[in-house]
């Protein structure tokens, strides 16, 4: 049980970095202990928005309102994602992936800068 509430605030740190191919990861880890978590999934969904995979965060916002009908960050995410792919689809201004729709690469993750420990401790 922990483990799923650390990688799910592992995701919420990466997501506010712009980390969101990591947070991803650790979104979906979480969700697969405890795959009705209103929380999670709306993590899910933002970080399927930032990464340009509008279709996915869209369900990702509409299973969250399965899971609690009067949640209001999902209501209004499911109509953001309407709106993007009504305009035109993932790639949007302001998000990344350009015009053509391609995924940012996220740096390769170097667990001592993480922890701010010297290379050779």
């Amino acid at each position: 049980q922990l483990r799923g509430l650390f990688h799910g605030n592992r995701a919420q740190v990466r997501l506010q970095m712009g980390r969101y191919a990591e947070a991803l990861s650790d979104v979906d880890w979480a969700l697969g202990l405890d795959p009705t978590s209103v929380k999670l999934l709306l993590r899910r969904a933002a970080c399927l928005q930032h990464l340009g995979r509008v279709e996915q965060a869209r369900a990702a916002f509409v299973k969250a309102l399965e899971e609690e009908p009067e949640s209001a960050a999902a209501a209004a995410g499911v109509r953001d994602c309407d709106e993007r792919l009504r305009r035109g689809g993932p790639a949007r201004a302001g998000m990344p992936g350009g015009a053509a729709g391609e995924i940012p690469s996220e740096p390769e993750l170097d667990p001592y800068a993480e922890l701010d420990i010297a290379h050779d401790a």
